[in-house]
């Protein structure tokens, strides 16, 4: 059985802030390609998170199902509430993770080629 996915595309952007509120469902998945300095705000629980040649993107994340793939990017993750990511893929890229080291324990990161840091 296939999974119906709707893709939501963002690229090509700089300095931009998306508050996608609860527009976005599970059945969404989200791609940012090629984007620099932007803020995204996702409130709903959505499919996955692509980020791909990007800089500086700050995910405020309050609810997340199967997880998010960063390629060649730097991305900040900054959790809000009870949000749930259960794995992060990373490739040739730079991840901040904002607060609390604690809440991340059960997150697993698969990395290559990357550098993974926690900010208070």
């Amino acid at each position: 059985m296939v999974k119906n996915i709707n893709l939501i595309k963002i690229v090509n952007c700089k300095n931009n802030i998306y508050d996608f509120d609860d527009k976005l469902n599970r059945s969404h998945t989200l791609f940012i390609k090629n984007c620099s300095n932007i803020n995204i705000f996702i409130s709903s629980k959505i499919n996955k998170i692509i980020v791909e040649n990007s800089t500086f993107v700050n995910l405020n994340i309050f609810q997340v199902i199967s997880g998010i793939e960063i390629n060649k990017s730097k991305v900040i993750i900054n959790p809000m509430q009870d949000y749930s990511i259960p794995i992060i893929e990373l490739f040739k890229s730079s991840i901040y993770l904002v607060g609390d080291i604690n809440k991340y324990l059960d997150l697993l990161i698969l990395s290559e080629y990357s550098n993974i840091f926690n900010v208070s």
